[in-house]
């Protein structure tokens, strides 16, 4: 009798190491799915990489905004240095005059210098105003920055050059400008 017992449990040892390697081999599948955080690394570092490249570029974004910030204190700051006062619209004579001697002075000659109608803007006034004549290209390019420094006000809507390369004669302009002036009895800056 002992030996069928003898017998019995060796048989049943097997069985049992059996039956505990599986368990032991199925543990970590059934685990990974009953607890989240046993779930694969791969993903978290994933995950984690993401994460981390994101914050980078929300870094670079708020030190970009940070810089525009700054620019823009600048720009306002500049803007309120170089504040432009309008002049009346009644004064287009005395403005004639004065760009008829920009003109002179850079060594153009005029043939006609005409203002137009106003335009009404909303806080302001727009006289076109057309000039035309002679002179040469460096000429009309000189003129063109001096009438940005003297007159901030003007700005150049549109202009054109023109001339025969085998005459000798000088060549013809014509710019369209825009003065920009307090309308009426107004003088806001």
């Amino acid at each position: 009798m002992k030996a069928t017992k003898l017998g019995k449990w060796k048989g049943r040892r097997t069985e049992l190491v059996i039956q505990a390697l599986c368990v032991a081999a199925a543990a970590p599948l059934l685990l990974e799915r009953v607890n989240p955080l046993l779930r694969p690394r791969a993903a978290m570092a994933v995950r984690k990489a993401k994460l981390e490249q994101l914050e980078q570029t929300a870094d670079r974004l708020a030190g970009s905004v940070e810089r525009h910030r700054q620019r823009l204190v600048e720009l306002t700051r500049t803007l309120k240095q170089q504040e432009v006062r309008l002049e009346p619209v009644h004064r287009i004579n005395s403005r004639i005059a004065r760009l008829t001697d920009l003109v002179e002075a850079a060594g153009l000659s005029v043939d006609e210098i005409r203002p137009e109608q106003p335009i009404s803007a909303p806080r302001h006034e727009i006289v076109p105003i057309h000039v035309t004549g002679a002179g040469r290209y460096p000429t009309c390019a000189a003129f063109l920055r001096k009438l940005a420094e003297t007159f901030p006000d003007t700005s150049v809507n549109s202009f054109s050059l023109s001339c025969n390369p085998e005459a000798e004669a000088p060549a013809r302009f014509g710019f369209r400008l825009h003065w920009h002036a307090a309308g009426g009895a107004r003088s806001a800056p």
